[in-house]
Order: structure tokens, then sequence, then C-alpha cells
């Protein structure tokens, strides 16, 4: 019994330790495609544009990405029954719970100008 659950163990651990290999693998995949992207825009667009392009590109992506994660959330859990569980409002939540995307994407948006701005200054200096 023993020798089997150290073997089992064994087995799972080998499988989230290739899935994590196989996901860090593409994300560095994913950066060196999104690397050579922007460098081939910048050679069209200037680097500093094709850098706020891109940043956009993937602020809006992961916007969508939680609106597909919210509207996901929102659906009842329990198809079965009569009643739906009621949705939380985020204004509820204490300090630091709770997912409040629109502060998140006001912050991502922020920083995003404050960059852009920052590469103009520097650009006309």
């Amino acid at each position: 019994m023993e020798d089997q659950l150290l073997r089992s163990a064994g087995r799972v651990l080998l499988s989230v330790l290739l899935v994590l290999s196989a996901f860090l693998i593409g994300l560095a995949g994913f950066g060196f495609l999104l690397a050579s992207a922007v460098m081939t825009l910048s050679l069209a667009v200037g680097p500093q544009w094709a850098a706020l392009l891109f940043g956009l590109g993937l602020m809006l992506l992961a916007v969508g990405c939680l609106a597909l994660a919210k509207g996901r959330r929102s659906r009842p859990i329990h198809a079965g029954t009569d009643k739906a569980p009621t949705r939380v409002d985020d204004t509820d939540a204490a300090p630091g719970e709770g997912a409040d995307e629109s502060s998140a994407l006001l912050m991502a948006f922020t920083v995003a100008f404050v960059f852009a701005r920052y590469l103009d200054r520097r650009k006309r200096c």
C-alpha cells in the first residue's frame, strides 16, 4: 500500500513538473515571438510606437480574458436547482479580497500613458 502510494505520488509529481516545464518553455517562446514582432514593427513605425501598440494589444487581450472569466463566474453553479446563487458585490468585499477589474484596468492604462509620455519626453530632448 505504501509503495503504491509513493509510485502514484511520483507519477503525479512528474506530471506536474512536465506541465510546468511545458508552460515555462511556451512562455519563453511567446516572449521571443513577441520580441521579434516588436522589432519588426519598430522598423516601420519606430520603437516607441511599436512598444505602445503591442502593450495596448496585450492589455486588450488581458481585459478580454478577464471579461470571459467574469462571465463564467456569474453563471449559476447549480443548474438543476431553481434558486441561482447570488453574486457578491465587489464593494462589499474587504480590501484585498475579490477581483476589482476596473481598478486593475485603470492602473494598466495609467502606466501605459505615463510610459508613453516618458518616451515622448526622451524623444524631444
